[in-house]
């Protein structure tokens, strides 16, 4: 299959995470807003800061908790019974999961917000199905062509990071639009999933041409997949890697909510400004450093790189110093997770690769909840802790990756 041929197979699913990633992005500048702002917070208003912080990561666990059990499910069945199919299944899901959140944010309710985020994440297969896709149709001995597609997976994500947080800002903001409220984002967000929805009908194409009737159970896959030595230590690289990176996602914007008293709009653009900058080196580096360096050494010297960047973002006294911080977080961010990704592929069989991906997102959001929560509570009495405990988890994946044989490559269970 040419090159050209397997990348209009990639793009519907690229775009299908585009969509996801901006419905997912859209609530991320109005949570910190929502939550603590004294004027406009859904809380009551003697509610401590240290309580109102925890319940902020209370709720910044729900997406991922949902994942947690629903990403690895969903992995399995697209193995089974086709991409296109599951990933319609997923999108549906969660289109209705943004409308249960809208409803349940005018209504002011936490636990009710919690289970409609619960419920999106449940159905969040996206990411996981898309990298499926890419090892379909990409042969394991074409390490440069894998690289950049799951580049362009990522830059997919990228822009949907740079449209959705200025678009969540906008639409939370009643001086825009007298009545634009919290919920108005998970409103747009469920038309996004919509959008999603009829890319793939009209366009994809299933990719899973070989489907398995009775594949390795998620369970006993997962369990003979760690047993694997090479492929149980990516897991847990990768796991400190998304305990790091996590903790930027989740915390950065409670941070200068807090340091700078940025609105839900300027964090919109603050988080945009970040996504750009992943983009732009995302297009014009990775194909670079696939020439320099093999995706064991990219990822443990970039990582190192990204614990420095994470410091380097809590020095600014001003917003304006923000400019010439966040783009060295981006970079680094750009090669740590493509590579990350072309890991676990490359040590992976054909059979496997939606499995593995489902393992990977499954290990990723457990350290996404892990951080949410400890994160919630610790940034109630210092906010730049989570980002520094962050920093160090990222130090300990890229020494854990530096002390590691040479992987072997298409491990089958």
């Amino acid at each position: 299959m040419s090159s050209h041929s397997s990348f209009r197979k990639v793009l519907p699913y690229a775009l299908v995470v585009f969509f996801g990633y901006v419905g997912f992005s859209i609530p991320l500048p109005i949570l910190p807003e929502m939550f603590l702002d004294p004027k406009k917070s859904i809380l009551p208003s003697f509610y401590t800061r240290e309580w109102k912080t925890a319940l902020l990561g209370f709720v910044m666990t729900a997406y991922p908790a949902g994942q947690l059990i629903g990403a690895p499910i969903l992995g399995k069945c697209s193995d089974k019974w086709g991409r296109k199919k599951i990933i319609l299944l997923s999108l549906f899901g969660s289109m209705l999961g943004y409308i249960f959140t809208a409803l349940a944010v005018d209504h002011a309710s936490i636990p009710s917000i919690f289970a409609g985020l619960f419920v999106c994440g449940l159905c969040e297969g996206n990411v996981a199905i898309a990298q499926s896709v890419v090892g379909d149709l990409v042969s394991p001995d074409h390490g440069s062509q894998k690289v950049s597609y799951f580049g362009w997976i990522n830059l997919f994500t990228c822009f949907a990071f740079i449209v959705g947080p200025i678009i969540g800002g906008q639409l939370s903001d009643s001086s825009f639009v007298p009545w634009f409220t919290f919920a108005t984002p998970f409103w747009v967000a469920s038309v996004m999933t919509l959008v999603g929805i009829g890319i793939v009908l009209k366009f994809s194409t299933e990719t899973r041409q070989k489907k398995e009737k009775d594949p390795v159970g998620y369970w006993e896959g997962f369990r003979k997949g760690i047993s694997y030595k090479p492929l149980r230590r990516i897991y847990l690289i990768n796991f400190f890697l998304a305990l790091g990176y996590f903790s930027y996602f989740r915390f950065f914007p409670v941070y200068i909510e807090q340091t700078f008293s940025f609105g839900a709009s300027m964090l919109g653009y603050t988080i945009a400004y970040g996504s750009v900058t992943f983009a732009v080196f995302s297009a014009i580096f990775l194909k670079r450093v696939a020439r320099w360096m093999k995706p064991r050494n990219a990822v443990a010297f970039f990582s190192l790189g990204l614990a420095f960047a994470f410091l380097l973002v809590l020095l600014p006294e001003t917003p304006l110093s923000l400019i010439g911080t966040i783009p060295c977080v981006g970079l680094c961010l750009s090669v740590v997770m493509t590579y990350a990704a072309v890991l676990v592929s490359d040590a992976s069989s054909m059979e496997f690769q939606g499995q593995a991906f489902g393992c990977l997102t499954s290990v990723q959001v457990a350290a996404e909840v892990l951080i949410s929560v400890l994160g919630g509570f610790l940034a109630g009495y210092f906010n730049a802790l989570p980002m520094i405990i962050g920093s160090g988890m990222l130090v300990v994946a890229a020494l854990i990756l530096l002390a590691s044989k040479r992987i072997r490559k298409h491990y089958s269970p």
